[in-house]
């Protein structure tokens, strides 16, 4: 599948806006292009982190009727970040995360990108 997507957009020899149809195009002109706007954080996990420090008590996430909040998203992700740091995980690293759908597979996305790894998400049906 990667082969024919990397076949098919090499071929394409005109800009990738120039295959939107006309509304398409205004559409994406007019809402997808303004000034740069300067965010506080280039990171999500800096973004929630900043998040938990100023409203630690807000709700993060919610899943079939659990809740966690910023706070402890970040506390629990902190430990786990601990966890892989020393289990050997460096920034660079890959991380499978393999966890159904849910707040502990928030903890575990959060906890690879605070150890400076890309969290990899695994189908928990091929364990």
């Amino acid at each position: 599948m990667h082969q024919q997507l990397v076949e098919r957009t090499s071929a394409w020899s005109t800009p990738l806006l120039d295959h939107l149809c006309d509304r398409d195009r205004h559409l994406f002109q007019y809402y997808g292009q303004g000034p740069a706007a300067a965010l506080p954080e280039t990171h999500i996990h800096h973004a929630i982190e900043r998040h938990a420090a100023t409203r630690p008590d807000t709700v993060a996430a919610e899943h079939l009727g659990d809740t966690i909040t910023y706070g402890e998203l970040d506390r629990q992700a902190n430990r786990l970040a601990a966890h892989l740091a020393d289990l050997g995980v460096r920034p660079g690293d890959n991380v499978a995360v393999f966890v159904r759908r849910g707040i502990p597979m928030l903890v575990g996305i959060l906890a690879a990108l605070k150890a400076g790894a890309a969290y990899v998400p695994q189908d928990v049906g091929l364990a």
